[in-house]
């Protein structure tokens, strides 16, 4: 996924990026061999990236020698295309953020729900200002990927399901701003907008289909 600035007090971004076929990479920090990647960033510079190999191995990636990557807890190794998860160590933060996000692959989500950022994610800011977090999550194992078992097929059409839950003292109106990418060439990240024309905001609660 990838998400988009937009106004409020705390602008949480999230989206996703669809694939199949074969792996091609895009990202100068992502090495060959990535099937599966969440990357998070921060408004207030703090940038991390998992990514998973064919095996399963669970590899952190940063710009700060290690220093975001090491405020993370997530496991090693998983099943291929099934869930990513992060969260922030004990009193540690990521950019003024406590986190904790779920991609969903193609191995665990199950049609007509091809891929998503899991429903229990919670972001708490600790900022104390005007802040935006961004979540992209890349799965490249569907129906039609050569060799895959895993995942349902694509369609001619998506339907994308977006919600949005601010607490409701403290930052009633924060926005989340979705944003699904889909690829052909099964490149990490995707890179063809389908919820056009720049992603879909919802402001405060709820959601919106």
């Amino acid at each position: 996924m990838r998400f988009l600035k937009t106004k409020t007090t705390i602008i949480i971004l999230a989206g996703f990026a669809l694939m199949a076929g074969p792996v091609a990479f895009a990202s100068p920090i992502t090495p060959p061999g990535t099937i599966e990647q969440l990357a998070i960033s921060t408004s207030t510079g703090s940038y991390a990236e998992l990514d998973v190999d064919a095996i399963g191995f669970v590899t952190c990636l940063d710009n700060t020698a290690g220093a975001d990557c090491g405020t993370l807890s997530f496991l090693p190794f998983i099943a291929p295309h099934t869930d990513l998860q992060v969260q922030t160590k004990p009193l540690a933060n990521f950019g003024g953020f406590l986190v904790s996000v779920t991609g969903r692959g193609g191995a665990a989500a199950t049609a007509p729900t091809l891929q998503n950022l899991s429903d229990t994610n919670n972001l708490t800011s600790l900022v104390g200002g005007p802040a935006s977090f961004t979540t992209l999550f890349t799965d490249t194992d569907y129906c039609g990927d050569p060799g895959g078992t895993t995942g349902g097929c694509f369609g001619g059409k998506f339907v994308l399901q977006m919600t949005n839950n601010p607490d409701a003292i403290k930052i009633p109106t924060a926005s989340t701003t979705f944003a699904a990418f889909v690829s052909a060439g099964a490149t990490i990240p995707a890179g063809t907008l389908i919820n056009a024309p720049a992603g879909t905001t919802v402001n405060g609660c709820c959601g919106t289909t």
